[in-house]
Formats: C-alpha cells, structure tokens, sequence
C-alpha cells in the first residue's frame, strides 16, 4: 500500500495508506491535540491503528489530516471501507460511535464520541 506525505504550510500534514479497492463508505471523526500530542497520535496510528485496520476486511484506507491552530492542533481521521457491513465489524453495531483506544485518548485534548 503506497504512503503519500503532502506538504502544507511547510510540514508534513498529510498521512495516507490507501489500497487498491474500491471504497463506498467514508467514516469520519476528529479529535485535537496539543502539537507533542498531535505527534504522539499520528505515530500512534501509524504503529498500532493502521496495522489492526489493514487485516480487517473491507477496509480500503485511512488519511490522517493535521491542521496547526492556537493553541491545539486538529486531527481528522478518515477511513474508507466497501460498506457499512465492513464499518461495523471495525466500530460494532452502532458506526457512528468513535473508536478510541486508551493509548489514542492519552495523547488527546477533546475528540468526538
């Protein structure tokens, strides 16, 4: 799966890993962070998030989106999958409910639930 790292704002903001199938379904969800935070959360999903999501079928691929505020920084998760079926069997029986590990929360100062 190709990684693809976009310059904003002259840093690195944008993480993605997409694979080769098709996605019908985008889920959402976004969180802030103080900036050691923020780094502490993307290198988190990278080590943890990404590879449980990848031996799920369905999934199709992830962006992780960060924009530097004052003083937070604000992460948008998004995550493609082939249908809701795939959805659920990542977030359980109610998709709109986030998924948030204890070690994610950690590195957090407010998220959606």
């Amino acid at each position: 799966m190709p990684t693809i790292h976009v310059q904003h704002d002259g840093h690195a903001r944008i993480l993605s890993d997409m694979s080769s199938g098709s996605a019908t379904v985008v889920r959402s969800w976004s969180a802030r962070a103080t900036a050691a935070g923020a780094a502490a959360y993307v290198r988190h999903f990278q080590d943890a998030v990404l590879p449980s999501l990848r031996r799920l079928p369905g999934h199709c691929g992830a962006l992780v989106l960060r924009r530097s505020g004052d003083p937070d920084v604000e992460i948008v998760v998004l995550t493609l999958w082939a249908s809701m079926d795939a959805v659920r069997t990542f977030a359980g029986a109610d998709a709109s409910v986030a998924v948030v590990e204890p070690e994610a929360r950690a590195t957090l100062t407010a998220f959606d639930a």
